[in-house]
């Protein structure tokens, strides 16, 4: 391994004579900044692992940092700067502003031209950058991911269940990819999901103190939940379980109760979109809502949900069931709050019971802040159009909500509701083609 450049070393000894953690520094070079730089730095989690890039050597600082961090130590930037010459400056050409450059020149071609690549923040083994790379490659190509990937960028995860971690930093980047989940495109997130959870794995492996370790299984726990999720979204199945796997038994780890139950009926409606048996969804759902105890939670919500969905959808033998989840549902958000997935799993039980409440409850659901959510809903209205036999309209509904987004598992099942409910004379439509091609 070659020898860190000097001045790569010096920011890190400067920073930890001084006691402070990444999230320190970060702070400290946003206090540096006049407010002009300040309004066009990055945010302070993306900073931390700008500043963990940099002392790894990766890349040198380029304008303003060099100043800002002469400024937060009151070193000279000429001294602080001063050696290893030979390691000019490499700006980063990432898509977002502000994260350091990606290591693409490794990637494979497909992999490239999905502008797809492995952040150089982290410090992946050579067997986890590899089985990364091959992850994304397989995702690129459509092609099945090889056996054995996930369980090697696990590894680190599954390692621990047998330095300082600054976990609170962790968390903020946890809530992070929570809100950028419902934005972005499917998919999207899954190689600095990918990268993230080897470095937290690696972290864990370093021998935390208790509370420290919780944290970590927390914030592991986290990032699993998201990643699993998002190889769901493009139909990466066994990926997905593997992940989940881990992801429930981080969570349990960790002692934190809520976590646990979230976990459980976060794959629970994952599990219902994606076509796994309902039993498998139950069990899930029972687990999670055993877990709880009555403890409310959105975990708790989410798990009543599920239940409610998966009876509605035998119709009039499971209108009773279905009626009694979403009271059990709305009784869970009424103590934890998040009335709005209390509307969405009402609209999604009252369309398929052919309740006349459907319309108000979609009314009532709407998020526009959540381009993911809006999706969702615009495939709700456009089942419920067809099952009324509007199915023009339903279809073109459909059909626009699916081009102008990639499908996700979601979108893709409430498609697939959608062909079935079709009229026999409508199901050889050109519009019912193209969507069934979609979303196949």
């Amino acid at each position: 391994m070659n020898e860190l450049p000097t001045w790569a070393v010096r920011l890190r000894d400067q920073r930890q004579s001084r006691g402070w953690s990444l999230l320190d520094m970060a702070r400290g070079l946003s206090e540096a900044a006049d407010a002009r730089t300040r309004t066009h730095l990055p945010t302070r989690e993306s900073l931390v692992r700008m500043i963990r890039s940099w002392e790894a050597g990766k890349h040198r600082p380029s304008e303003p940092y060099p100043r800002l961090f002469a400024e937060s130590f009151a070193i000279p930037e000429a001294a602080l700067f001063a050696d290893n010459p030979d390691n000019p400056d490499t700006p980063g050409e990432d898509t977002y502003p502000g994260y350091p450059s990606r290591e693409t020149h490794r990637l494979p071609e497909g992999v490239r031209s999905l502008d797809i690549s492995l952040p150089t923040c982290v410090d992946m083994s050579d067997m986890q950058r590899r089985a990364a790379i091959q992850l994304l490659a397989a995702i690129s190509a459509g092609a099945v991911i090889p056996a054995g990937v996930m369980e090697t960028v696990l590894s680190g995860v599954e390692d621990a269940l047998r330095d300082h971690a600054d976990v609170d930093t962790w968390e903020s980047v946890v809530d992070e990819y929570n809100h950028l989940a419902d934005k972005r495109p499917v998919g999207s997130l899954i190689a600095d999901l990918t990268a993230d959870v080897v470095a937290v794995g690696r972290l864990m492996n370093r021998g935390n103190p208790p509370l420290v370790q919780a944290g970590l299984l927390r914030v592991s726990a986290g990032l699993g939940w998201i990643l699993a999720s998002q190889l769901e979204d493009i139909g990466e199945r066994r990926a997905a379980r593997v992940t989940w796997s881990t992801t429930r038994r981080a969570a349990d780890a960790s002692g934190d109760r809520d976590l646990m139950v979230w976990v459980r009926a976060k794959e629970a409606s994952m599990a219902r979109w994606s076509g796994r048996p309902d039993s498998v969804t139950l069990a899930l759902t029972d687990e999670a809502i055993s877990l709880a105890n009555g403890h409310p939670s959105r975990g708790l919500a989410r798990a009543c949900a599920v239940r409610a969905s998966l009876a509605a959808r035998r119709g009039e033998m499971g209108a009773q069931d279905a009626y009694a989840a979403l009271n059990a549902l709305s009784d869970a958000t009424n103590r934890a709050g998040s009335e709005r997935s209390v509307y969405w799993a009402q609209a999604y039980v009252y369309v398929l019971l052919g309740d006349g409440r459907a319309t108000s409850a979609m009314e009532a659901a709407f998020d526009p802040v959540s381009p993911e959510h809006v999706s969702e809903l615009h495939m709700l209205q456009a089942l419920d159009l067809v099952r009324r036999r509007e199915v023009g309209e339903g279809l073109q509904q459909a059909l626009a909500t699916v081009q102008a987004r990639p499908a996700s598992v979601a979108r893709r099942h409430m498609a697939g509701q959608i062909l079935t409910a079709l009229p026999e004379k409508a199901r050889n439509l050109p519009a019912a083609h193209e969507l069934r091609a979609l979303t196949a």
